[in-house]
């Protein structure tokens, strides 16, 4: 899968936003030969390796992807990765 890098994206809310799932950012780094702390520019195009992590988050993200309303994913991508660090 592609996906465009949103303004102020990472790996990681790549990550949250493909796989439901913050492990999939170590996937996505050695996909793309980057590290997992690399600056991603918006608009660039990342490979994500096909894989599962959390079947029924990566459902509910990749509903609410189609919405494509920028603010609305940023907005939303803070708030799992916040859940996950708790």
């Amino acid at each position: 899968m592609k996906v465009i890098v949103l303004q102020r994206q990472s790996i990681a809310d790549i990550a949250i936003q493909v796989y439901g799932d913050i492990r999939g950012a170590l996937e996505i780094a050695i996909a793309n030969n980057m590290s997992v702390t690399t600056v991603l520019e918006a608009g660039t195009e990342i490979d994500c390796p096909d894989t599962t992590f959390s079947p029924y988050i990566q459902e509910y993200v990749e509903d609410i992807i189609t919405i494509r309303d920028e603010e609305l994913i940023v907005c939303f991508l803070d708030m799992i990765e916040a859940m996950h660090a708790q």
